[in-house]
């Protein structure tokens, strides 16, 4: 409905003023002009982001192709070695190389490799960067010795007995495979060798130790540059039993051999003769 009015002084029509319903028209008119600027914003900005996406995509798959691998290498395996292991192909795209499975790939087949770390050096490159491994302990395995890492990782099997090393007794295996860690019937027992291995190389005893028995975890036992039989009871406590150990076989003959017993935190030695 329209409100119509007239001339005060006269009686002619003077002019209307709109109704509520027209008036709101109006309103809501006047607003979407005002908004459509700001849609069309929205939307140049969303075909914008589109644009640019694709763009990105396509760059990815056009450029940044494979054409050189650089090897960062301090291990015994040569870098032509690492390069083939690693079966990387020239034209790949770098972004599309799986690095977590090509590193695993290398420390699986080339054992004395612990870790490695792949890089992408735009616009082609892949840098290969390898931290070796080695041999902490040993133990006897259908006639031959297996090599294994600190971690009890498997490294190699040989014919031939490291001087260096101590050789492990009392843990029996479950599992064994290359390149990964071995599986023992009683983990506690390879934790305590491991154990013994880390606090004797703080100690700079590293090499001295030639056995560790483990066969009883009530009465840990180990073997001192082979000459001196070394008892330390439970498997607790071989921080400072250790440190203990290493006092007492400082303060015997360099040549003496016997016995030496860790008892209540204190030493006793006994020598063979």
């Amino acid at each position: 409905m329209t409100d119509r009015s007239y001339n005060a002084f006269g009686s002619g029509f003077k002019g209307y003023r709109l109704g509520g319903d027209e008036q709101r028209e109006n309103s809501r008119m006047s607003e979407s002009k005002r908004n459509k600027p700001g849609r069309d914003q929205l939307i140049a900005s969303l075909v914008l982001v589109v644009i640019l996406c694709a763009t990105a995509a396509l760059s990815v798959t056009l450029f940044f192709k494979l054409a050189e691998v650089a090897v960062e290498n301090d291990s015994r395996y040569s870098d032509e070695l690492i390069i083939e292991t690693a079966e990387l192909r020239q034209g790949t795209n770098l972004f599309l190389i799986n690095r977590g499975q090509v590193a695993r790939k290398i420390c699986n087949e080339l054992t004395y490799v612990k870790s490695v770390d792949i890089d992408i050096r735009l616009p082609s490159t892949i840098v290969i960067r390898t931290t070796p491994d080695k041999a902490e302990m040993a133990m006897e395995l259908g006639g031959s010795y297996l090599l294994l890492s600190e971690s009890a990782r498997v490294l190699e099997s040989s014919l031939v007995m490291p001087g260096n090393i101590p050789m492990i007794d009392g843990a029996e295996l479950k599992n064994v495979e290359m390149g990964r860690e071995a599986e023992f019937e009683d983990a506690g027992k390879i934790k305590t060798v491991q154990e013994i291995i880390k606090q004797a190389k703080k100690l700079g005893l590293e090499g001295k130790i030639t056995e560790i028995n483990v066969n009883d975890m009530y009465q840990v036992k180990l073997v001192y540059e082979g000459r001196i039989n070394v008892e330390l009871g439970t498997h607790t406590d071989m921080e400072y039993k250790i440190k203990l150990m290493k006092k007492a076989v400082s303060e015997i003959d360099e040549k003496g051999s016997g016995t030496l017993k860790i008892v209540d935190n204190k030493s006793f030695y006994k020598p063979d003769n």
